[in-house]
Order: C-alpha cells, then sequence, then structure tokens
C-alpha cells in the first residue's frame, strides 16, 4: 500500500511492543495485559479496512493472532428487539477469538439519546473487549463521527488504546495507486495519463467535497478504462472477421489489446455524468 506512513509506522510500534512482552513473559516477569484495541479515523476510500484485513494477517505471521478476521457493521451487531444485541455480540467475538474484529461505519452506533439499540450494541462490546483481550477491536468511521463515538461512552474510549488518522490522498499518491493497478495487470499507460488522471480527480473533489473517495476513485476511474478498452478490441473484433478469417482477426485483436488515452478520456467523461450516492468499492 502506498502513503499512509504515520499508520504503518504505529502498526510497527504495536508489534515490536508485542514482541517485547511475549519476551519478557519467557523470562519469567509479569506483564500486564496491554489494551491493543484501535480506532480508524479518515474519510472514504483512505485503506481502513485494508489496514485492519493486514494487521490480523501480519498478527498471525508474527506468532500474535489467530489470523481471523471478522468484519461487522450495525446489522450485524444489533438485533431487531431488545435483549437480542448482546449474544449477537457475543458470536462475532467467538468468531473473530484470537483475531481482528472489525467494526466498519461505527458512527452507525452512535447514540442520539432514543437509540436504545445502538446503547445496547456499545455497551455489550465493551463488556466483551474487557473480558477478551487476546481479540483485537478496530473500529471505523470518519473523524467526526468517531470523536462523537468515543465520548459517547467512557467505557469504550478508556479500551480504545489509539485512534490512527487516516488523512486523505493527494495526488501523487492516487496517481501512485492507479498505476499500481495498471502495473499489476501488466498494463502499459500511455503518454497524458498522468495530466487527465489529475484532472479527473480535481473535478471530482470540487464535486463531492468530503465524499470524494479517495483510492475508490483511483479505482473506479482504472476500471471504467478498462472496461471501454474491452469495449473497443470487441467491435474490433467484429469488424475484423468481416474482413478476414479468424485467425487473422484474433491477431489484430491481441495488437489492440492496450489502453489508449482514448480509454481514459471516454471512462472519465462517463464517470463524470454519472450522478448518484458515492457506492463502496470492496477494498478501500
Amino acid at each position: 500500500m502506498v502513503g499512509l506512513e504515520e499508520v504503518k509506522q504505529t502498526l510497527r510500534r504495536r508489534l515490536a511492543a508485542a514482541a517485547l512482552e511475549d519476551h519478557r513473559r519467557q523470562r519469567g516477569l509479569k506483564v500486564e495485559p496491554a489494551c491493543r484495541n484501535m480506532a480508524f479515523s479518515g474519510p472514504p476510500g483512505t485503506g481502513k479496512s485494508v489496514t485492519a484485513r493486514l494487521a490480523a494477517r501480519i498478527l498471525r505471521e508474527e506468532g500474535r493472532g489467530t489470523g481471523r478476521f471478522v468484519e461487522a457493521g450495525r446489522e450485524q451487531l444489533i438485533g431487531s428487539y431488545l435483549g437480542q444485541t448482546s449474544p449477537m455480540v457475543a458470536e462475532l467475538f467467538q468468531r473473530a477469538k484470537g483475531g481482528v474484529l472489525f467494526i466498519d461505519e461505527a458512527g452507525a452506533l452512535l447514540d442520539d439519546g432514543q437509540d436504545i439499540y445502538a446503547a445496547e450494541a456499545v455497551n455489550a462490546l465493551v463488556r466483551h473487549m474487557e473480558l477478551e483481550p487476546e481479540t483485537t477491536v478496530i473500529f471505523a468511521t470518519y473523524p467526526g463521527e468517531m470523536e462523537r463515538l468515543l465520548a459517547s461512552n467512557p467505557g469504550l474510549s478508556s479500551r480504545v488504546a489509539q485512534v490512527l488518522d487516516f488523512p486523505g490522498y493527494d495526488d501523487g499518491i492516487l496517481w501512485d495507486i492507479f498505476q499500481g493497478f495498471a502495473r499489476r495487470e501488466g498494463y502499459a499507460l500511455p503518454e497524458g495519463t498522468r495530466e487527465l488522471c489529475d484532472a479527473f480527480f480535481a473535478e471530482l473533489r470540487q464535486r463531492k467535497g468530503e465524499r470524494f473517495g479517495n483510492g475508490r476513485e483511483a479505482r473506479r476511474l482504472y476500471q471504467g478504462a478498462v472496461e471501454e478498452m474491452a469495449l473497443r478490441v470487441l467491435e474490433g473484433q467484429e469488424e475484423a472477421l468481416v474482413l478476414a478469417d479468424l485467425e487473422e482477426a484474433l491477431v489484430l485483436a491481441d495488437l489492440e489489446e492496450a489502453l489508449v488515452l482514448a480509454d481514459l478520456e471516454e471512462a472519465s467523461k462517463r464517470l463524470l455524468a454519472q450522478p448518484g450516492k458515492e457506492r463502496r468499492s470492496i477494498g478501500f
């Protein structure tokens, strides 16, 4: 993952502290259980869920966790009637035992004084975080919501060791992300791609404001360009079949299977013309 240097450094410190605790236990020294629960605070598309998933894997690889990763939102935490929520939370902790329980869109648990179900869910989470310290709980939501959520319950704030800030990506990082998608799939990018990407991101930032999707926008533009290329290649195959035999048509199509600036321009124009609500793309 590109960027997020402060987040990466924080996770390195957490692993180092865990290694020191293991070393002290092996020497027979007393080690108090450490609070490892965290909160990820940042705008959409800055890698919060990906980082939580990677944290579970890294802890397992370092011998300090089971590697289990369970993601839950409001619908997995809150029952449809009073008394149903606590067993649902207990089941999530059982599934994530020794790994990471990731509470996404945690702002949905904010209690406005009338949502008794949200209050029951938070109280249940606090209770299990105390009873099952071997399971790391990571909350994720937007900055303002995270502050309000932690302030809403003293027990919750005292059981979250650290809040990690995930800043919005600048154009340089978005460009690195975009290039990474192309590199992994073996596509060379034509001259002028960087300028087009910068203009696309600038326009979306102006339109969406706080709803700007950061890494999700880079993914959307890349996937849109690949779709335009695929359509162009398919149309080229159909045209070639009219003019030549099948073997020659496939050769012609293979030669055309490359991203050109027109693909990116068409994808940018199409995406900018789309109205509607921000949709989440898995992985960001």
